[in-house]
């Protein structure tokens, strides 16, 4: 039986969700591990990317089955450890396009279950003005729609019983520090290898 944990670390384009994960699994290589985006696997590998609202359902039901999948794998593989996710399958949901259908129906789950898929939930706000990253060619967002899509995100997960949210005009190192001393908290009460 698995004791594995999640976190999720979720919010809008260029918050630092990968780099962040990254550090995380850095600094607590023993006790946890990275699960990678779904989206940046799937558009890195060159997934075809629709601006048609039909084609984001598309996208975005695939998304979701490579992210689901993705976790039910590392928690067979890594039944002990606990997991930083880099985006969640709920933040599918801000990116759905409005009149195609149900993503909830879709994916064939509901809100509950998606909230209630991750044990922490810590929100990472998009950077904004002049500390947005354009060097992610993943990315398509111009700074006004990441604060758009981070609202909608920040929307989705509002009913989360363990949220923690990092604002955006905190320096990064120092957003990377509040990160990792809420991660270190939750490591230290769920797992029983010792910090390191």
């Amino acid at each position: 039986m698995s004791s594995s944990k999640k976190v999720v670390l979720t919010g809008g384009p260029s918050a630092g969700k990968t780099t962040i994960a990254n550090a995380i699994e850095r600094s607590f290589v023993a006790q946890t591990i990275k699960i990678p985006e779904a989206a940046t696997i799937l558009f890195g590998g060159g997934f075809f990317r629709s601006k048609k609202p039909v084609g984001v359902a598309f996208q975005q039901r695939a998304i979701y089955q490579v992210q689901s999948s993705h976790e039910a794998i590392y928690t067979t593989e890594y039944p002990h450890r606990v997991f930083i996710c880099d985006r969640g399958t709920l933040d599918g949901f801000a990116y759905w396009p409005e009149g195609e259908g149900d993503f909830f129906k879709d994916n064939n789950t509901t809100l509950e279950k998606e909230l209630a898929r991750y044990d922490l939930v810590i929100h990472l706000d998009s950077a904004n003005g002049n500390n947005y990253d354009f060097t992610n060619a993943i990315r398509t967002e111009s700074p006004e729609q990441a604060l758009v899509i981070n609202n909608k995100v920040k929307q989705v997960w509002k009913d989360h019983p363990n949220r923690k949210i990092i604002p955006a005009d905190e320096s990064f190192s120092v957003k990377v520090a509040q990160v990792l001393d809420i991660v270190g908290r939750f490591v230290s009460v769920h797992t029983q290898r010792p910090l390191q």
